[in-house]
């Protein structure tokens, strides 16, 4: 069963070698895109460094030299094959919450069009007869405004893909305003590993991303320390710990957060301490 996983610049090292951990077979690791066939593992939903995950219904490689636009759009629709797109519905039912349960999918189409396509195809207007085909083909409902699936459609001058999202793993609900990425957090992570009882001690912390990040990891089982030059950035981790707290449901997570000792007219004003 085909998947694929979207990745920043720089971070496909990273994701590779969590991948390696589920004896993956990996067909296609390029611009962001790394395709691997495996079994539905909910495990996968954990992947660190990881923008989106998804069920792949195709993906093409595009090699003749003159493939025209005629060539896509023919192999772009046989593609969109029924079959194809009640299987990746059922991976994205047993990654959901709903499992087990009958969904009443609404679906959307997104379509991104790059390279020399990009001029030559009309985006708007492929993007309805998508849709259209769609409705008539598999019987499923359209609904753009109030849909809770969406097909993928990626065109480029080297592959066709066509996926439905399982999950944005980039997203963390324990995050209130993260300014750093959390994929680039995870990749920090994931060369410090910390550990219980180490001391977690971020020296320009900005929104804390980091020490949100390791505090939700190991909760209450390491020392973290923050510090920025910037007051508001200070006041904007403060907030996001109070977020970690609740919805992690545990206190007492983040137990110092500070101004850099060297900087600024407070000298190590402490606006936050767990032990005061």
């Amino acid at each position: 069963m085909l998947h694929c996983v979207t990745v920043g610049k720089g971070l496909e090292d990273f994701v590779i070698q969590q991948l390696k951990m589920f004896s993956v077979g990996i067909s296609s690791n390029r611009y962001g895109k790394i395709v691997f066939e495996t079994q539905r593992n909910r495990s996968l939903l954990d992947l660190k460094c990881v923008e989106r995950l998804f069920a792949v219904i195709a993906y093409k490689t595009i090699t003749r030299p003159n493939f025209n636009k005629r060539d896509l759009f023919n192999l772009l629709f046989i593609c969109l094959n029924g079959e194809a797109i009640f299987s990746s519905l059922e991976n994205l039912n047993y990654y959901s919450d709903a499992t087990g349960a009958e969904v009443n999918w609404r679906l959307r189409v997104s379509l991104k069009v790059t390279g020399k396509w990009k001029r030559k195809i009309d985006i708007p207007k492929l993007s309805t007869t998508i849709a259209r085909f769609l409705r008539r083909s598999s019987q499923l409902h359209l609904d753009p405004r109030n849909s809770n699936c969406e097909i993928c459609v990626h065109i480029s001058d080297s592959d066709l893909f066509i996926g439905i999202p399982i999950r944005r793993l980039s997203c963390r609900y324990y995050l209130l305003g993260n300014a750093l990425r959390s994929t680039v957090v995870d990749a920090m992570i994931m060369v410090a590993e910390p550990r219980e009882s180490q001391l977690i001690f971020d020296f320009t912390t900005g929104s804390s991303s980091v020490i949100l990040e390791t505090a939700h990891l190991l909760k209450n089982k390491c020392f973290s320390i923050g510090s920025d030059i910037e007051w508001k950035a200070l006041e904007t981790s403060l907030e996001n710990r109070g977020h970690l707290e609740v919805s992690d449901k545990s206190a007492c997570l983040i137990d110092f957060i500070c101004v850099d000792i060297e900087y600024g007219d407070h000298y190590f004003f402490v606006i936050f301490n767990n032990y005061a």
